[in-house]
């Protein structure tokens, strides 16, 4: 890992919330095949998909550090818009919560962030394309493994594709974030047990 010393620790954690992130993901992914309906009516994936969000952004700076210098345009860029789009996907995904408990108007609020103010399908792009190309320039980094870069890029356009199909093709999310969860968790290891 190329970071400063001060940096060291802080990006290990990160690596920790990594690999968090990836089985938050991972489990979001498996409670959904349990839904008839893409995992909507339920609670827990929803709390699942949000909590993954919530550690994403802070996992993704420390992904970006351990990149170091060979990150380039493409790991800047694919870390703005991943840590970015965690937040705005993961305001949206919070909104499954209301949905999947009956809160009255949630339907109207889960409209609102989909068409009217679109949070939730702009959050959502922003994370996977970031995310694609923090895989990207994981493929090219000589101190990550490449091959956990590859999984992050085809896990996530995966989970691009699964995002915008109808909910009987739920599986399509649940192999993507099963897939790009592996990578996750792969880049997470190396850069915990990676001493700096």
């Amino acid at each position: 890992m190329n970071v400063a010393p001060a940096l060291v620790f802080p990006v290990r954690i990160g690596g920790l919330l990594l690999i968090l992130t990836a089985l938050l993901f991972a489990a979001g992914g498996l409670l959904v095949l349990l839904s008839p309906v893409g995992g909507l009516d339920q609670v827990a994936p929803g709390l699942t998909y949000y909590l993954g969000l919530v550690l994403a952004a802070p996992a993704f700076a420390a992904w970006y550090a351990a990149l170091g210098p060979t990150a380039g345009w493409r790991g800047w860029l694919g870390f703005g818009l991943g840590a970015m789009g965690a937040v705005g996907y993961g305001t949206a995904a919070f909104l499954v919560l209301p949905l999947a408990a009956g809160v009255t108007a949630a339907h109207d609020v889960w409209v609102y962030a989909m068409v009217t103010a679109p949070v939730l399908p702009i959050g959502a792009l922003a994370f996977f394309i970031g995310s694609m190309l923090l895989g990207w320039s994981t493929m090219e980094a000589p101190t990550l493994p490449r091959m956990a870069g590859i999984l992050v890029l085809v896990g996530f356009a995966l989970w691009l594709v699964a995002f915008f199909m109808p909910p009987d093709l739920a599986w399509l999310l649940t192999v993507s974030n099963l897939v790009g969860g592996l990578g996750l968790a792969w880049i997470g290891w190396a850069i915990w047990s990676q001493s700096g």
